[in-house]
């Protein structure tokens, strides 16, 4: 008995970067499929709305920058000399916005200044995004004297062990690397 494959026939749809990626964001697709003289087609779909394609054409590859936020994703066809048709629907792809100057709103002490030295003073980061990073530095008279690195936390918790005057820097990072930081106001330890 023999058996013969049914063509065209699709192998795998690749895609060169993770979900989710922000706005702007060049992102490669590549359809791996087996048939005689294949053409290709792709659909993108926006919160399940068909919102663009580009017809059926010898390049198996996509290459695609999404400009707005949302839940994407993008159905491949290849189509062989027969006109025998097949698709494959590719894994929802999450777009947000990049990280600008002016999403970071501001960086609030739990206390207000003056403190002494011992207290526990929780700053919160009061930032617009997704899927954004923060590192946290305290500068004590213009000088660093502690940093947290870039972690998913918003708060930074610190106990100051000496008397003058502070500054905290935050710096935000988003996915595609866009960092931008803020300043606080002086805070004041007695």
């Amino acid at each position: 008995m023999s058996v013969t494959a049914q063509y065209p026939w699709i192998n795998l749809l690749k895609v060169d970067k993770l979900s989710p990626v922000t706005n702007n964001t060049r992102i490669r697709f590549e359809l791996d499929a087996e048939g005689d003289e294949l053409l290709f087609a792709w659909y993108i779909y926006r919160n399940g709305e068909r919102i663009d394609y580009i017809p059926y054409h010898e390049a198996n590859v996509l290459e695609w920058e999404p400009s707005d936020p949302g839940s994407y994703y993008i159905k491949a066809f290849t189509r062989d000399k027969e006109g025998e048709q097949v698709s494959i629907k590719s894994a929802e792809y999450k777009v947000i916005d990049c990280l600008k100057y002016e999403d970071i709103k501001n960086i609030t002490p739990s206390l207000q200044s003056p403190q002494h030295v011992g207290a526990t003073i929780k700053w919160e980061a009061i930032v617009t995004g997704e899927e954004l990073q923060y590192a946290w530095y305290v500068f004590k008279e213009g000088k660093r004297v502690d940093y947290m690195p870039f972690s998913k936390s918003k708060l930074l918790e610190w106990s100051p062990t000496e008397k003058g005057k502070y500054k905290i820097k935050l710096f935000v990072k988003d996915l595609s690397g866009n960092k931008f930081s803020k300043w606080s106001i002086d805070y004041i330890i007695q």
